[in-house]
Order: structure tokens, then sequence, then C-alpha cells
């Protein structure tokens, strides 16, 4: 078995050209527990191998991504780490981040704020001014993304 020594400057030069920041929107249950918005770090590759190498680094798991619109393409993997693991993840490679810096800053900033205001497990019901700051984080993440105007959002 292969070692693989990796260092954050890696993680974060494959994370700047594969990767994905993302927050995205839980629907709530029918008491409303759960956080309707979620940390999300993706990288999408055709060597599994390398998404491992993420997985054992950082958690989260390595899964088949399905691309119907595109049959003659090489199979693909995704790798993906939620909330507070990919904001530990996030907070290790954005020294060295040059394309996706902003995002993960924005990630990260939101992964506090939901820190803390009592972490993933709060059983507490979220206000409307704490469901608006974390749409505001999702909102200005979506903005670094596309250029004014092609948005797809109604925010």
């Amino acid at each position: 078995m292969e070692v693989h020594i990796v260092t954050p400057e890696y993680f974060a030069g494959f994370f700047d050209g594969e990767g994905s920041v993302l927050i995205y929107q839980r629907r709530r249950g029918a008491r409303g527990r759960f956080q309707p918005y979620n940390l999300r770090a993706t990288v999408t590759n055709t060597n599994r191998e390398v998404l491992v190498v993420f997985k054992n680094a950082f958690g989260g798991g390595v899964y088949r991504h399905h691309c119907s619109s595109a049959p003659n393409r090489s199979p693909a993997w995704v790798w993906t780490v939620s909330c507070q693991k990919a904001a530990v993840f996030l907070r290790c490679i954005e020294p060295s981040l040059i394309v996706k810096k902003q995002e993960a800053m924005i990630g990260i900033a939101m992964q506090d704020a939901i820190d803390n205001f009592g972490g993933r497990y709060q059983r507490r019901q979220l206000t409307a001014d704490e469901i608006a700051k974390r749409d505001g984080f999702r909102v200005s993440l979506l903005a670094l993304r596309r250029p004014a105007g092609t948005r797809r959002d109604n925010a």
C-alpha cells in the first residue's frame, strides 16, 4: 500500500482547480428542527484514488458522480465533506488558495455562525434573523460564481 504524504498546499491547488464550496439549503422537518443551510466542500475527478487521499485526511465520503447527459465521458468521482469537517478542511487550505479563497472564507464564516448559534445539534428554532444571515452567506457565495444578471436563484 502506498503512503501519500500530501501538504495543505497540494490540497489547495487541487481544490482551486477541481473543487467547490457550496451552501445548500435543506428542507426543514415537520417540527422545524433541522438547519435550513449547511456548508459542503466537494472535489470531482476521474481519479478515485486521489479523492480517497482527501477522504483519509479530512473525512467525508467518495461517491460515484453520475452524469446522464454525457454517456461517453470517463467515470467521475466526487469527494464530499460537510458542516464542521468542511470548515476544518477549508481552514487548512485557505492560506494557499488563489481562485477559491473568497468562497472558502464565506463558507468558513457561515459555519462559524452556525457554531456560534449553537452548532449542528442545537434543538432550538432558528430565528428569522439567523435564517436571513445564513441566506446572506449563500447569496454572497452565488454572487462570486455568477456574473450579475445571470443568477438562477430568486434572492
